[in-house]
């Protein structure tokens, strides 16, 4: 999960890691939100950070 403007990990740094990981065969899934900064103010945009990670703990833990 990304937010463009964030400080903390530059947009361009999260994409080289991205690459990297899906390079050696990491399942990977980047979700960027432009519409928020460091940490969610959007309840919408919770939601659907939750609800992915939810997924992928599922799918990565076998439940």
């Amino acid at each position: 999960m990304q937010v463009p403007e964030q400080n903390l990990i530059r947009q361009w740094h999260a994409i080289w890691s991205r690459e990297r990981l899906r390079n050696e065969g990491t399942s990977i899934e980047y979700m960027v939100f432009d519409d928020e900064g460091h940490g969610f103010t959007k309840y919408s945009n919770l939601i659907k950070a939750l609800k992915k990670s939810a997924e992928f703990l599922a799918n990565s833990l076998s439940l």
